[in-house]
Parts: structure tokens; sequence; C-alpha cells
């Protein structure tokens, strides 16, 4: 009998620990859309908020914090911003997206900020060079494509 305890006991835990990672992917997936929709939107604070729950709900999520990160940056917190951008590329070193997307958080910072710009573009190229033809186009990365260095790793 004691053993159908156990057993029942175990099943018990499991079904609650699937039922509460099944409670938290819902979360996290209503407050990401719920930030893509602000920040879509123009609503920045609205979309700070529900980035900053996805990066509570799932801390070591690279994109939840590029996301946070953009918000930031369009609401000037430039501190706070960097913060997400570089712990992203922490995460996921091996993510070119993130080292793009924070070449052109950088490139529209100003110009003294174009050589460390520059430099996180080229090792996102390196690293998903897939992404060159969004980067020709990509209004943010203008100013950033006229450099040698760029042109030859886009081909150009």
């Amino acid at each position: 009998m004691s053993t159908w305890v156990g057993i029942a006991i175990l099943v018990s835990i499991i079904a609650a620990k699937m039922g509460a990672g099944y409670y938290q992917r819902v979360r996290l997936t209503r407050a990401w859309e719920t930030g893509m929709q602000a920040f879509q939107a123009g609503d920045l604070e609205s979309a700070q908020t529900a980035f900053g729950r996805c990066v509570k709900l799932a801390p070591i999520w690279v994109l939840g914090r590029r996301m946070l990160g953009r918000t930031l940056a369009s609401l000037e917190k430039h501190d706070d911003a960097e913060e997400q951008f570089t712990f992203a590329m922490k995460l996921e070193p091996g993510n070119g997206e993130s080292y793009i997307d924070y070449a052109a958080y950088l490139a529209a910072r100003g110009p003294d900020r174009m050589t460390e710009a520059i430099d996180m573009l080229a090792k996102g190229l390196e690293l998903a060079p897939d992404y060159a033809d969004e980067i020709r186009r990509a209004p943010a990365l203008r100013a950033l494509r006229n450099n040698d260095r760029i042109q030859e790793l886009l081909g150009e």
C-alpha cells in the first residue's frame, strides 16, 4: 500500500511541475504579444513593462532581452538599454542577430560610437552572414554600410 502512495505522490509532483511550466509559458507568450503590440503602436512605457515581464519570466531568453533593450533605447534609457544588449550577447555569443541589434543601437547613438558599431556589425555579419540582405535594407544601419570593412563583408 505504501508503494502506491509513494507513486501517487510522485505523479502528483510531476503533474504540478508540468502545470506550472505550462502556466509560465502562457504568461510569457502573453507578455511577449503585449510587448510587441505596444512597441509597434509606439506605447513604449507599456512595451517596457511587458518586455520586463518577459525578462523576469525567462531571464536567459535573448530575444526578450533584445526587445527590452530596443524599448529602453527608444525611451532614451541608454545605460539600461546597453545592459540588455550586452547581456544578450553574453548569453549567446554565437548569435549574430544580437550583435547586429547592438550595432544599430550604437550607430544611432552618434559618431563617437561608430567604431564600436562597425565592430559589432562586422561580428554580427561573421556570425550571421544570411542577414546581409537585411543589413543592406535596414535604415538604422545606413551609416555603417559605407565602411570599407562592412562593404567587404557584404560582398560589395
